[in-house]
């Protein structure tokens, strides 16, 4: 089963995921980010509930702990540096990092998950949006500072509706007053991203530019279809289902 296989197989020598094996030989091709430790802990901690195994569950929470130290700290592994050294914020550290808390907390609460959702919802908030140009931005200076280069100008449609959707999911909400957007960047994905000839969302756009430069695809379709049907927030919605029909004919 897959979850064996990464329990067995997923891990190098120094404990940290790896993108590939080839045969015997072991682990090659390290991770550029920590996007696949998160994905991991979403797939171990699904895992975990619909079985019932606690041990997995904390195989889940520690791979998490150790994570969440990583892109926490400026100069922590796998987090990216400009050439002249400067340190980057990912949104999707946010973005992602913020729905793994909400499935390892279905499982079993920690005291720490709740003041570490305030922390993903502030770091997109006050570290990404810009809301004076209506869009997120993908990568950011450790501050929130605009970066120079193509990388300062990145932003994913797809990423401005999930960051919403994540952030306002019920159980961020309770017994405690939550961190909020003061904007609505789901519309601003919808504006930058829908993809009028075919449907779905553009996955990545340089925003000084006309063009995009990627095509979403079937994940971006995806994107654009959960996010219009998962939550009640979406006035955008009325348009994907006038959409829906080429939307999924497509996927």
């Amino acid at each position: 089963m897959g979850v064996d296989f990464i329990r067995r197989h997923g891990f190098g020598p120094d404990g940290r995921m790896f993108m590939a094996c080839v045969g015997t030989v072991g682990p090659f091709r390290p991770p550029r980010t920590s996007t696949l430790s998160l994905s991991s802990i979403l797939g171990l901690t699904e895992y975990a509930r619909a079985t019932g195994d606690e041990l997995l569950y904390l195989e889940a929470r520690n791979l998490f702990e150790r994570t969440w130290r990583v892109i926490q700290d400026p100069c922590g592994a796998w987090n990216m540096q400009l050439p002249q050294g400067g340190n980057l914020r990912i949104h999707g550290y946010s973005m992602i990092t913020l729905n793994v808390i909400q499935q390892l907390r279905q499982f079993h609460e920690e005291p720490e998950d709740a003041s570490r959702i305030t922390a993903c919802i502030e770091a997109m908030r006050d570290f990404h949006l810009r809301p004076g140009r209506r869009m997120l931005l993908e990568m950011t200076g450790w501050r929130g500072e605009d970066i120079p280069g193509s990388l300062g100008r990145r932003v994913n449609p797809g990423h401005m509706i999930e960051a919403e959707f994540f952030s306002s999911m019920r159980p961020n909400f309770v017994g405690r007053k939550p961190a909020r957007f003061r904007s609505r960047p789901h519309r601003w994905g919808f504006e930058w991203g829908w993809d009028v000839e075919f449907g779905g969302i553009f996955n990545d756009i340089r925003f000084r530019r006309t063009s995009h430069s990627g095509s979403g695809g079937a994940l971006g379709r995806l994107e654009a279809v959960v996010a219009a049907r998962r939550s009640p927030l979406w006035a955008s919605a009325r348009l994907l289902r006038k959409q829906r029909s080429l939307v999924l004919a497509r996927l």
